[in-house]
């Protein structure tokens, strides 16, 4: 009878411990459940700290959609002009500013490497954003979908108020725009964006095209 309880006992602790074994197997295995919360969690730590270190660079390049540029920025979009989903962002963006209007939100240039023109048309956004004119351009190769079949900059800063187009060429030959927007890429890979839109602040991060209650979760200004 002894004997029996204690075979009973064993068999009962060994299955218990298999069962245990089991479930955390299945937690921790990778790809379950707790496995990648803890891996996310993980992610969004080392990414917020990297946003922490790198925010004075990050404000300090990007380019003003709107606000005003002597006031901390409160939220940044890494884009490409050519990317169809930025311009899809755009309308959620123009509501959260006219709903927000003392928002300061700027913009960082991420062309994508698979889309012919993204790169001059950030070399033209910078370029315009020297006479003041990056909120109007930055509308303008959104809303326009015709620029990209064979862009023509001179006639594009026409259209958005450039006032001086000689320097305005000008800006668009120096090799020190082009170094501008490489140092715009290698920041986003220091934060490891690959994807457009991305909008970033100090308090998250959001890939894709966001809803507008996303972008009201990222704004400081706003809590």
């Amino acid at each position: 009878m002894i004997v029996e309880r204690r075979m009973s006992r064993t068999l009962s602790i060994a299955w218990q411990a298999l069962l245990i074994g089991t479930i955390a197997y299945l937690l921790f295995r990778p790809g379950g459940g707790a496995r990648v919360r803890i891996e996310r969690w993980r992610a969004q730590r080392a990414f917020r700290t990297a946003v922490d270190s790198l925010w004075p660079t990050i404000s300090g390049d990007a380019l003003t959609i709107h606000g005003d540029p002597r006031l901390a920025v409160s939220l940044v979009e890494f884009g490409d002009f050519q990317c169809p989903y930025c311009r899809e962002a755009v309308p959620v963006l123009d509501s959260l500013i006219a709903t927000h209007p003392r928002l300061h939100v700027a913009f960082v240039n991420l062309p994508l490497p698979m889309h012919r023109y993204a790169r001059d048309a950030a070399i033209a956004g910078i370029c315009a954003s020297e006479q003041g004119r990056f909120a109007r351009i930055y509308h303008y190769l959104y809303e326009t979908e015709s620029w990209d079949r064979d862009p023509n900059w001179a006639t594009t800063a026409r259209a958005v108020g450039v006032d001086n187009l000689r320097q305005f060429r000008r800006c668009l030959r120096d090799a020190g725009t082009a170094r501008r927007v490489d140092r715009e890429i290698m920041l986003a890979k220091a934060l490891a964006l690959h994807a457009t839109p991305t909008f970033v602040s100090q308090r998250d991060v959001v890939v894709g095209v966001p809803t507008e209650h996303q972008l009201e979760t990222l704004a400081p200004t706003m809590h």
